[in-house]
């Protein structure tokens, strides 16, 4: 992989899941130790979601692809390599889900999904209720994708082959 001239992650359509998961693929694409996040609580606790880096980590240009579906840890790992100037971000604006929650039994066999902090960025930019800005704005179009075509795919190619020369 080292020797790919660059690096297209899609990211659409991810509704998130585990912060460990996008920090270990951070980790596979950063150097040194970079905050990607930070998480604020009542309590005034700050949880840190930092890539650990790697001096093995992988060289080349990242793109991101994102669109309105990607949501909650995709978002994190999006905004954080977007803001470490790591990644550039290509698509639609993100769904803006980001708030970390814990999950409580409740007496009747119900869940309680509960938020317990808010996520920055480590320059202060909220994602949750504003999403992830991409740097290149590319609309997806129905008609595109039936004649086998994907504008934001082929926008991420022209980008990386602009890169290179």
């Amino acid at each position: 992989m080292h020797e790919a001239p660059g690096l297209i992650i899609d990211l659409r359509g991810n509704s998130g899941g585990d912060d460990a998961v996008g920090i270990r693929l951070a980790d596979k694409l950063i150097e040194k130790e970079t905050q990607l996040m930070l998480v604020k609580t009542r309590n005034g606790v700050n949880r840190d979601i930092k890539a650990h880096g790697n001096n093995r980590a992988y060289p080349g240009r990242v793109v991101l692809l994102v669109d309105e579906s990607s949501a909650s840890a995709a978002e994190d790992f999006s905004a954080g390599l977007q803001e470490a100037g790591r990644a550039y971000v290509i698509g639609k604006r993100t769904l803006g889900e980001d708030l970390d929650a814990d999950i409580a039994e409740l007496p009747d066999g119900g869940i309680l999904i509960y938020p317990f902090g808010l996520t920055t960025t480590p320059k202060g930019v909220v994602v949750e209720g504003r999403g992830v800005t991409p740097d290149l704005t590319v609309t997806l179009q129905r008609q595109d994708l039936l004649a086998g075509g994907d504008t934001q795919l082929q926008a991420a190619i022209d980008f990386l082959r602009a890169a290179k020369k």
